[in-house]
C-alpha cells in the first residue's frame, strides 16, 4: 500500500500523467480503399488520398458503377476536401465533387468508416453503406 505524504503531490502527478497519456487524436482513414453499395449492389469504389497538413483537398479517380448494370463502371475525376466536423473537432469527414460531367452534378460526402450520402444532382440524397 502506497502512503501519500503530500496529496498536492499526488495531485499533481496524476494531472501530469492524465495530460500526456491520455489525448485524443481524430482517427485518420487517409489511404484506405472503400466500397460503397445500395440494397441492390456496389455504387463507388475510391481511396481516400494521404493528405498533407497544408493541403486538405485533393484530385483522384472513382470507380462508379452503372446503376443498370453493376458489371459496368466509369473511372470518374473528382475533387476529394478533407473536412473537419463543426459539431465534433476530433472528427474528420470527406466531400467529393465530380468533376468530369458539369452538366450532371454529382457530390457525395463519406462518413468514415461506413456511411456515403450520395447526391444525384437534385436535392435528394442517397444513404450508401461502405466497407474497406
Amino acid at each position: 500500500m502506497i502512503i501519500v505524504k503530500n496529496k498536492n503531490y499526488f495531485l499533481l502527478y496524476f494531472l501530469l500523467i492524465t495530460f500526456f497519456c491520455l489525448h485524443s487524436k481524430a482517427k485518420d482513414y487517409d489511404g484506405k480503399t472503400y466500397i460503397c453499395a445500395d440494397e441492390i449492389g456496389p455504387l463507388l469504389k475510391f481511396s481516400i488520398p494521404n493528405f498533407e497538413n497544408d493541403s486538405m483537398e485533393r484530385t483522384i479517380k472513382i470507380k462508379l458503377f452503372n446503376i443498370d448494370s453493376r458489371n459496368l463502371f466509369t473511372l470518374d475525376e473528382v475533387l476529394i476536401q478533407k473536412k473537419i466536423s463543426a459539431a465534433d473537432r476530433s472528427y474528420y469527414f470527406y466531400a467529393f465533387n465530380i468533376i468530369k460531367n458539369v452538366s450532371e452534378k454529382k457530390y457525395f460526402e463519406f462518413y468514415p468508416p461506413s456511411s456515403l450520402l450520395f447526391s444525384n444532382g437534385k436535392n435528394s440524397f442517397s444513404n450508401l453503406v461502405c466497407w474497406q
